[in-house]
C-alpha cells in the first residue's frame, strides 16, 4: 500500500493496520510482558477509542478518549491505580495532548473544518478552547510546549495555502500564550501536499516538526510515495533549518512520522513505519530515525519482522527508547491485528521486540505511551471488532505494562530534562526578547493583527 494524497481524516496509527494485507504469521514473541488493566471505555457509548495520553504531576494519566464518531472527545484524568477522578466532553476530535506548564496542558484537534487547541488544568479540567484557521480546511495534529507556559499548536491547512497546481495542503505552526491568545504563526509551504505534521520542543525552547510529503526521486514525483519532512523554528518563530529524509538506502518508498521525543543529544527522534526496499509495498516496516539538532540525520533504522508493522508512539526511557504500536497478524483463521512493543538503543539499534497480547481477537493497536510513577507503562489505544451486520465496533483502553523481557528504567520525565529550573521559575526567555510579540504593544494592534495574517489577504479566524 502507498499512501496517497492528502487523507487528513484518517487515523495516524490505525490507517496501515486498517488495510486488506494479506494473512501473515505474528511476530515470535521475546520474553513475557504482563499487562493489567487501567481503564476500558464502555462499548454501549458507541465506537469510541483512547488517542493520546500523557503523565499528571502526581503520577496518574490524563486521556484523551474520542467518541461520537470523532465528533467528541472525552478529557479523562486517571490516579495511578486506574481509578477515574474527573472527565469532561469537548466538541471536536483531539489528536494530541502536552504538558506545556508545572500546572497545565494542551490538546490539539480538529472541530469542523478549522484547528483547535484546549488547555487542560493538572486536575484535568478544561479551562478553555480556542479555533484557529483560516476560510479553507485546517486540522490540528500536535501541541508542544512552549517557552513560558505557552504552546505551539502544529496543523496542516487549506486556507494559507501556495498556489502551485501540486500542492493542497501546507504545515502551520501558531505559538499561543497561557490564554491562548495568538503571538506569531507561521506558515510552512512546500510545492508537494505536506500533511500530518508532528514535532517536539529542544532544550533551548525551539520547535522541530516534522510532515509526510510527497518524495521526488532524480528530480521526478514517484507516484504516491511520500517522505519526511522536518524543520526547526526558534522560539521567535523564525526559521533555523529544513531538511527532508528519504528513508534507509534512497531506496523508492515511503517514510511516514507518527511520533516525535526528545533525543538523548539535544536533538529528536522520530518513530513510524517505512516500504522503501519492500518488494511488497503493503508490507510496511517499523522504522525509527534521530535527527540532530543542527538538521542531520545522526542514524535511521528499518525493522524488518513477520508482517506489516507500524509505530505509533516513542517513548523516552533513562537509557534508550521504547517503540509501541501494531502489526498485522492470523488468529482464529481471521486476520487482526496485535500490540507491539520494542526497545531500541541510542544508535537505533533493537534490543528486544515483543507481542503484547489481549485476550480477544480484533484489530489492535497501542496509540500512546507514558510511564507511570510505578515504573510501569501505561499504554492506551483501540481493539476494532466486525459485527453482525457487518460495521465495525471499536473501544478504547489502556493497560500498564511491566515485567518487560530486559529491565527497563523510566528515568526522569520528559517535562523535567526538557525544561531548566530557570524557566520553570519564570527566568530565561522573556516574551519581550521574541520579535514577534511586537504585537503586545497595544491592544488595538492585537485585535487588528489577530484579524488579518499576510497570507494573500485571507481573513485568520479565532473565537471560542
Amino acid at each position: 500500500m502507498r499512501w496517497k494524497g492528502v487523507a487528513i481524516g484518517v487515523l495516524l496509527c490505525v490507517c496501515l493496520l486498517s488495510t486488506g494485507s494479506s494473512p501473515v504469521a505474528a511476530q515470535a514473541t521475546a520474553g513475557e510482558v504482563d499487562v493489567s488493566t487501567l481503564y476500558e471505555t464502555d462499548t454501549i457509548d458507541g465506537n469510541q477509542q483512547v488517542r493520546d495520553l500523557v503523565r499528571t504531576e502526581e503520577g496518574g494519566l490524563i486521556a484523551l478518549v474520542i467518541t461520537s464518531g470523532g465528533r467528541e472527545t472525552l478529557v479523562v484524568r486517571l490516579d495511578s491505580s486506574g481509578d477515574v477522578v474527573s472527565e469532561e466532553t469537548v466538541s471536536g476530535r483531539l489528536e494530541s495532548i502536552s504538558r506545556v506548564d508545572t500546572d497545565a496542558y494542551a490538546a490539539a484537534g480538529t472541530r469542523g473544518e478549522v484547528a483547535i487547541l484546549t488547555r487542560i488544568n493538572e486536575e484535568g479540567w478544561i479551562e478553555w478552547t480556542e479555533r484557529y484557521g483560516g476560510d479553507e480546511r485546517d486540522v490540528g495534529f500536535d501541541a508542544v510546549s512552549a517557552p513560558h507556559g505557552d504552546t505551539y499548536l502544529l496543523a496542516s491547512t487549506e486556507s494559507f495555502q501556495n498556489d502551485t497546481e501540486y500542492n493542497s495542503s501546507n504545515l502551520w505552526a501558531v505559538r499561543v500564550d497561557d490564554e491562548g491568545e495568538r503571538r506569531w504563526d507561521r506558515l510552512l509551504e512546500y510545492e508537494q501536499s505536506t500533511v500530518f505534521p508532528q514535532g517536539e520542543r529542544l532544550n533551548d525552547g525551539s520547535l522541530v516538526i516534522t510532515g509526510q510529503i510527497g518524495r521526488e526521486l532524480d528530480g521526478d514525483d514517484t507516484d504516491g510515495d511520500t517522505e519526511v519532512a522536518a524543520v526547526r523554528l526558534a522560539p521567535d518563530g523564525d526559521t533555523e533549518w529544513r531538511t527532508e529524509i528519504s528513508g534507509v538506502g534512497e531506496s523508492e518508498g515511503s517514510e511516514r512520522v507518527a511520533d516525535v521525543a526528545p533525543a538523548h543529544s539535544n536533538g529528536v527522534v522520530l518513530a513510524g513505519g517505512s516500504n522503501s526496499g519492500n518488494d511488497d509495498e503493503e508490507n510496511f516496516d517499523a522504522w525509527a530515525a534521530q535527527l540532530g539538532s543542527d538538521g542531520d540525520v545522526v542514524w535511521q533504522q528499518q525493522y524488518d519482522s513477520d508482517g506489516p508493522t507500524f509505530v505509533s508512539s516513542v517513548v523516552r526511557t533513562a537509557d534508550d527508547y521504547l517503540l509501541a504500536g501494531g502489526q498485522i497478524a492470523r488468529a482464529g483463521g481471521r486476520e487482526v491485528s496485535v500490540r507491539t512493543l520494542s526497545r531500541i538503543d541510542t544508535d537505533g539499534d533493537e534490543q528486544f521486540s515483543t507481542l503484547v497480547p489481549r485476550d480477544r481477537n480484533a484489530r489492535e493497536t497501542i496509540q500512546a505511551a507514558a510511564w507511570l510513577d510505578d515504573g510501569r507503562l501505561a499504554i492506551g489505544g483501540t481493539s476494532a471488532v466486525g459485527v453482525d451486520s457487518g460495521e465495525t465496533q471499536s473501544d478504547g483502553w489502556i493497560d500498564a505494562a511491566e515485567s518487560f523481557p530486559e529491565e527497563v528504567d523510566p528515568g526522569p520525565s520528559t517535562w523535567d530534562t526538557q525544561h531548566s529550573d530557570a524557566e520553570q521559575n519564570g527566568e530565561g526567555w522573556t516574551v519581550e526578547d521574541s520579535s514577534a510579540d511586537i504585537m503586545l504593544l497595544g491592544a488595538t494592534a492585537v485585535s487588528i493583527l489577530l484579524l488579518f495574517v499576510p497570507y494573500g489577504g485571507r481573513r485568520l479566524r479565532r473565537w471560542r
